[in-house]
């Protein structure tokens, strides 16, 4: 009689789906960070009010999946003091793991924009307010408010606008737009 032999097919295919994941919600981190930081997402205060309710929601379901045997493990070879793994670095790997959860489907979101969004008109909006201009910056040298329409966003104006640029001006505004959102590639100042 052969040996049922379902437990390495299990534990395979459990890695695929749990590497499947960490890959969708990382890819979408790393999506928001570059495209989103360009991204007026037109649903963004209701996603902002719904997102702090799930990710309250969620922080039990992660610390829950988080605390199993293998993480104990892990957190006890590298924090050997009872306090610092348990009342500081588990408490940061649920809160970090869960804003991951609810941050990825943003960056999603814009990078289905720029894949599947049509080109705009130049569209005339306002560079409402900008950050102060720091060129030594690692990521964004500038960040200032748009407001197209009905819509206000805060957006990275590095690699889109000359900077450093300036606040309260009429500017156009080009890029890619869907149902979701729209995708800034470029403003000018009016």
């Amino acid at each position: 009689m052969k040996p049922l032999q379902s437990k390495p097919h299990a534990s395979r295919t459990r890695i695929a789906v749990v590497l499947g994941a960490f890959s969708f919600f990382l890819g979408g981190v790393l999506l928001e960070t570059t495209l989103g930081s360009r991204f007026i997402f037109f649903y963004g205060e209701s996603y902002t009010a719904v997102g702090w309710w799930v990710f309250l929601l969620l922080l039990p379901v992660v610390g829950a999946a988080l605390s199993n045997n293998r993480m104990r493990i892990h957190l006890r070879l590298r924090y050997p003091t009872w306090w610092v793994r348990w009342l500081l670095m588990y408490p940061v790997t649920v809160a970090l793991a869960t804003a991951t959860l609810v941050i990825a489907p943003l960056g999603w979101i814009a990078a289905l924009t720029w894949a599947a969004g049509v080109d705009t008109q130049p569209t005339i909006g306002r560079l409402v307010s900008v950050e102060q201009y720091r060129a030594s910056v690692k990521g964004c040298d500038q960040r200032g408010k748009v407001a197209l329409q009905e819509y206000v966003a805060s957006i990275c104006l590095e690699g889109i606008s000359a900077l450093p640029a300036k606040g309260n001006l009429p500017v156009l505004v080009v890029g890619r737009q869907s149902s979701l959102g729209l995708l800034i590639l470029g403003i000018t100042p009016q």
